[in-house]
């Protein structure tokens, strides 16, 4: 090393001596120096130039006010979002129809429809498990109230000082919590007013969103990380609105057996609120089996409750977190945590609305926040369901239970993209901007065609004689 040193002092001596300093090899490294000074300035301004950990609160300071600010207009905020999310639900309808060369208008009358049936079937699902509970259970008030007393009873024999524990709770009353039930039925019964609203924000967002070719393709000229953004969120929501519905019909279906086979009275109606809780995430099928396991229990006893809750939570298991995960796969996007924790936060700000609709407002936000820029891609890994690597195109995973790496059905190759998904955005925002120029090249092409023909169909009626005003 010290050899090497030597050497380079021996030629930057003779350089001295020969009159060649390198000026010009000189003025490149400081030209080099001086861009290098520039972009790390230009790096280190504004919020990059603060650590990590004070930019990460700063987002999170302002996505409280975003969602204290929401809350605000929740009245207005959340029948719209759940238009829009209905509206994507139901979009794919309306696009086979316009392929199959169906009118535009027709299209959309149709998608219009279908989002009223969906809207009024689970508004009426909704009324029937409610009224169910405020029925049914009060039939039953005065034995759960002589289970309640007796369970404290057997608690004091036994030797456990419950007092200190249980006084506030000895004097309680079935009675009121069923009239509270009553109460809250009413209250839902008359949000005639929000039904109206979603009704006519429906027609609206429906009316809009049925041809989007040329405005998608604009927007996606302009910011293509937020157009691709928004297509995932459309395809993620309209998979959580599907898996949801069909995997709750079936899980509510077996808990209508099992609810039979124990003797519960009217296992349809909580046949039904079991498919209803369902749409809410984490704990809706805990509040689902809570009325059915009651009843056991005043009717029947211990173990037919015993029974009845075992069975509830036999088929959560097999359906919702077996079986839906290996059918579904990642598509949703989302694991269990965030899933709890959204829950908590859009229930207890936006209401019973927020509760149904947690993971698509999670999934609307995530998709601008974080999905739209290479630059908070990394925030992703604390909403990512699994450690597999994961692709920014949401698509079915592939199925390869022999391990071969190879798709079992159409034995595509089963492979990930390994790349940061950083690089990711970076690749398909470019793909995303020349095919958007692309589409609007052919629409523009599409439009000239059509005024050509158009004047020519002017032009030949006004050279017909048949045409013409007898005079």
């Amino acid at each position: 090393m010290a050899m090497g040193l030597l050497d380079k002092a021996k030629d930057m001596v003779q350089a001295v001596r020969s009159g060649n300093t390198g000026d010009e090899s000189s003025s490149a490294v400081e030209v080099g120096n001086t861009v290098e000074v520039k972009e790390l300035e230009e790096k280190a301004s504004g919020l990059a130039a603060w650590p990590t950990g004070m930019r990460f609160a700063f987002a999170l300071a302002a996505s409280a006010l975003i969602i204290f600010l929401l809350a605000q207009i929740a009245g207005v905020f959340m029948p719209t979002f759940l238009a829009f999310s209905l509206a994507l639900a139901v979009r794919p309808v309306s696009e086979w129809l316009i392929r199959h060369r169906w009118p535009v208008g027709l299209a959309a009358l149709v998608n219009i429809v279908l989002l009223f049936v969906i809207l009024f079937v689970m508004l009426g699902l909704i009324a029937i498990a409610i009224t169910a509970m405020v029925t049914e259970l009060p039939r039953y008030g005065s034995k759960f109230q002589a289970l309640y007393e007796q369970a404290i009873s057997q608690l004091d024999q036994r030797g456990f000082d419950t007092s200190a524990v249980l006084d506030s709770w000895k004097n309680v009353d079935i009675n009121r919590i069923f009239s509270y039930l009553s109460g809250f039925a009413n209250q839902i019964s008359g949000a005639g007013t929000t039904l109206f609203f979603i009704i006519m924000v429906s027609i609206f967002v429906v009316g809009d969103i049925v041809v989007v070719r040329r405005r998608a393709a604009e927007l996606a000229s302009y910011v293509p990380g937020f157009a691709i953004a928004l297509r995932n969120f459309s395809l993620r929501v309209r998979t959580y609105f599907l898996m949801t519905t069909v995997f709750g019909a079936v899980v509510a279906l077996v808990d209508v057996g099992i609810l039979f086979a124990f003797g519960v009275p009217t296992p349809w109606t909580w046949g039904i609120l079991a498919f209803v809780a369902n749409y809410i995430p984490a704990v809706g099928f805990i509040l689902s089996m809570i009325p059915p396991i009651l009843l056991a229990l005043a009717l029947g006893g211990v173990w037919p409750a015993v029974g009845v809750f075992i069975g509830y939570m036999v088929a959560s298991l097999l359906f919702l977190n077996i079986l839906q995960p290996r059918i579904a796969g990642n598509a949703v996007g989302l694991n269990a945590t965030v899933s709890f924790l959204s829950l908590m936060v859009w229930s207890t700000v936006m209401g019973p609305l927020g509760a149904i609709l947690a993971v698509p407002l999670t999934l609307f936000f995530k998709a601008i926040f974080v999905d739209s820029d290479p630059r908070t891609a990394w925030i992703d890994v604390f909403f990512r369901p699994s450690d597999e690597p994961t692709s920014l195109v949401v698509d079915r995973k592939k199925r390869d239970r022999d391990g071969d790496g190879f798709d079992d059905v159409t034995g595509e190759s089963r492979s990930f993209d390994t790349r940061l998904r950083e690089e990711q955005i970076h690749d398909a925002a470019e793909k995303e901007r020349a095919r958007a120029q692309a589409t609007l090249d052919k629409l523009n092409q599409e439009a000239l065609v059509q005024a050509a023909q158009k004047a020519e169909k002017e032009k030949a009626k006004k050279s017909d004689p048949s045409e013409k005003t007898e005079e």
